[in-house]
């Protein structure tokens, strides 16, 4: 399996990106988040994955096709402590219990869903903490060889 040898040959480059905690903590990941909210982890080949796939798959190992759903309902959490694997039924069912679904304008996400587990950001700073982190992340490697070679190299 190509995409397994190459999660675990960027190891070293992933955790670079997660700012490990505390294992009680959310481990937020500092890097790229696609439109989703999720964090995304760029293989060698290109191909985006979910930074909490790759968290899993390193630490726990292969989730084989299963979803790998936060505890703590933090999108951005690397955190294996915080993750667990299910169908797609069940991260719909933890969802629909958490009142978590979008189309419900009562839904709530993070901090302010008391389930989160928090870390350094809370409530509504939590948005703009992680954005500054982003930004932050972005600006120390601008000058690397192109914004997508930061990323992938």
């Amino acid at each position: 399996m190509r995409w397994l040898e190459e999660a675990q040959t960027g190891f070293v480059r992933f955790w670079a990106k997660v700012e490990v905690k505390r294992n009680e903590e959310c481990w937020p990941w500092l890097a790229y988040t696609g439109h989703n909210g999720y964090g995304q982890f760029f293989l060698e080949t290109g191909w985006p994955w979910g930074a909490h796939r790759v968290a899993y798959l390193l630490v726990v190992g292969d989730p084989k096709g299963m979803c790998v759903c936060h505890s703590c309902d933090n999108k951005i959490c690397c955190n294996p402590s915080h993750l667990w694997i299910g169908t797609y039924a069940d991260n719909n069912k933890d969802m629909t219990i958490k009142n978590r679904h979008g189309n419900n304008s009562l839904a709530i996400s993070g901090a302010a869903n008391g389930n989160w587990k928090g870390g350094i950001a809370t409530g509504n700073n939590k948005r703009e903490y992680y954005r500054r982190k982003n930004r932050e992340w972005w600006a120390r490697n601008r000058g690397k060889e192109g914004l997508l070679n930061a990323i992938t190299k």
